[in-house]
């Protein structure tokens, strides 16, 4: 059974529900829709009829486009608590992005119209559209300067050191599978395989049959052809 109190409190972390009371939140939240969603369902299918807004609540999601021989780009992996299928709200056009859950979710999910009279009673929400779309915009500027710029070895290596925190800590083989890695920067499998191949001999990574270390953090940025940076890096 859903917790409305409790997922109240979770959506008033949303920063730009930070302003409202809890009484406007929970307004907002039982003017849609709480579902949980299992591993692996299809929330949202690109290029069909905006399908509203949506807020993960807990859980993960992919965020991907599909290509027309079924190929996967993965644009983004979104975490608790954010919002997505902002793009259709803004104008009502079909839905930008296919959105898979990647773990067992709790999503709120308000269609169109709806978002359009919460927009008018609390102009927070449509404000909070704003630096969501701006993020995934230049999520998306970034990939396609990657993709034009950066050689799939470069790519690679990029990938390889933003998953690793800059090499502090391994990569989950299991967590980030090549079909994972390889959508991720919009190139296939074995060109993946062939990268990851080509770093394990030179001695820039360590790979079992379980991990992916970095050993060689600066010459991967090197490759990668991007500064390298000390400590952690968030992805």
């Amino acid at each position: 059974m859903i917790n409305i109190p409790a997922l109240t409190k979770r959506m008033s972390r949303l920063k730009y529900f930070r302003s409202l009371s809890l009484a406007d939140i929970t307004r907002i939240v039982t003017s849609g829709h709480i579902r949980t969603v299992r591993a692996g369902s299809v929330i949202v299918m690109e290029d069909t009829p905006c399908a509203g807004l949506f807020v993960l609540l807990s859980g993960q999601v992919h965020l991907f486009r599909l290509g027309p021989d079924g190929q996967e780009v993965l644009i983004d992996v979104l975490n608790s608590v954010t919002m997505f299928n902002e793009v259709s709200i803004l104008d009502g056009g079909p839905n930008p992005f296919t959105v898979i859950a990647a773990k067992d979710c709790i999503i709120w999910n308000a269609d169109f119209q709806t978002l359009q009279d919460l927009a008018d009673l609390y102009p927070q929400v449509a404000l909070g559209f704003l630096p969501v779309l701006a993020a995934r915009t230049r999520v998306l500027i970034s990939m396609v300067a990657d993709v034009c710029f950066r050689s799939v070895r470069a790519r690679t290596a990029k990938l390889i050191l933003d998953l690793s925190g800059y090499g502090e800590w391994p990569i989950s083989r299991q967590e980030h599978s090549i079909q994972k890695l390889a959508a991720q920067i919009s190139t296939a499998p074995e060109a993946i395989s062939r990268a990851l191949s080509y770093f394990r001999d030179e001695g820039y990574i360590c790979t079992s049959r379980s991990t992916i270390k970095v050993c060689n953090a600066k010459g991967l940025a090197e490759f990668a052809q991007v500064e390298a940076e000390q400590g952690p890096r968030t992805v």
